[in-house]
């Protein structure tokens, strides 16, 4: 989690669409790409991922996140000026846009920024798109920053000339975005469950709820609730993007309504409930090297210094009889939990991925 005083900003330059060539995107720009895909090609080249609906090129500019927009977008526009016949050559294929895609977030869930106007008109001159996603504290950086959209992308689509871009972006000079907390005024509920997570024979109650404006974008809560006490809760937010990078899509209205309507019961699967046992087993199968450094997830919970009592609390919940939980906010991110008699609260076993 980003601290309060801390921002980051990520630019990175996209071009899309099916008569995209990406070879000779890569040789008329001069740049080597992050990130090619293919149309009908899953993200990654991982099944478990979507395919892309288009041919995709990426370029990110730098991993540096304190980089100011400004000061990334000076430097890419003026190497993009030099090579401007060679971006016009691309968009002006049928279906191909260019992009600069700004990625933004603050620990303390504002912050704002300016673009002068006079780098707004070299960018519209290009001919390229503006899109900024916005994102939560919780993400830590740009590339954490693909698994958890906040909100869907902003896009300005630049005049055709010079003259009308300067039009455009009298009003944009002084531009500050400021991301704030909505008012929710729709509630859904995605999925509730009753295990026996703790070990006592009373069960637990697991419930998932989404709330927001509209269902297109809300504040997803996992509660887990025992004997009227709320004893675990996370919450990340769910919009109608999907995808990591170039694989990012927005789904249809009707697609995100199926994928709320299936979340609650993908999320409280079977096979998401588990022993310790077994939780070791799983890990022994597809990722081994995360068993020994499950203490040091632990240990983030209590604080630095305390690896040692983590590692007391997790040999306590081996024989405890506990059933542990994994769960996933998204993409690749799992998380498992898991409760401490001794401290009467869950840890975390598992962040990963």
């Amino acid at each position: 989690m980003l601290a309060d005083d801390e921002e980051w900003y990520k630019v990175s330059l996209r071009f899309s669409g099916e008569e995209l060539d990406l070879r000779a995107t890569t040789a008329a720009l001069g740049l080597k790409p992050d990130v090619t895909g293919r149309v009908g090609e899953h993200v990654g080249g991982n099944p478990r991922y979507a395919e892309y609906q288009t041919n995709v090129w990426v370029y990110r500019y730098t991993e540096d996140g304190g980089v100011r927009f400004s000061d990334q977008l000076e430097e890419l526009v003026t190497r993009l000026e030099g090579r401007a016949a060679a971006v016009r050559a691309l968009t002006d294929r049928p279906g191909v846009v260019a992009e600069l895609l700004l990625g933004f977030s603050s620990g303390n869930g504002q912050g704002g920024f300016t673009l002068p106007a006079s780098l707004l008109s070299r960018v519209a001159a290009l001919g390229i798109d503006l899109s900024l996603d916005l994102y939560p504290p919780t993400v830590r950086s740009g590339a954490d920053a693909l698994r958890a959209p906040l909100t869907a992308i902003v896009r300005q689509r630049p005049p055709a000339s010079r003259d009308g871009a300067t039009e455009m972006i009298g009003a944009l000079l002084a531009t500050v975005l400021v991301m704030t907390h909505t008012t929710a005024d729709t509630t859904v509920q995605l999925g509730t469950v009753e295990r026996d997570l703790t070990g006592d024979g009373v069960p637990e109650t697991l419930s998932l709820t989404g709330r927001g404006q509209t269902v297109d974008s809300l504040e997803v809560t996992f509660t887990i609730t025992s004997s009227g006490r709320t004893v675990y809760e996370r919450k990340w937010p769910m919009t109608r993007a999907v995808g990591f990078d170039a694989g990012r899509r927005l789904l249809s209205a009707a697609e995100h309504r199926t994928r709320l309507n299936e979340l609650g019961r993908s999320f409280f699967a079977h096979d998401k409930f588990m022993s310790p046992h077994r939780f070791l087993t799983k890990l022994r199968a597809s990722a081994p090297r995360h068993i020994g450094l499950i203490p040091e997830v632990i240990a983030r919970d209590l604080g630095p210094n305390n690896v040692s009592r983590a590692r007391l609390a997790w040999e306590e919940m081996q024989t405890a009889g506990i059933t542990v939980f994994e769960f996933s906010v998204g993409g690749d991110a799992v998380t498992t939990i898991g409760w401490s008699e001794s401290d009467h609260r869950f840890y975390h076993l598992l962040e990963c991925c």
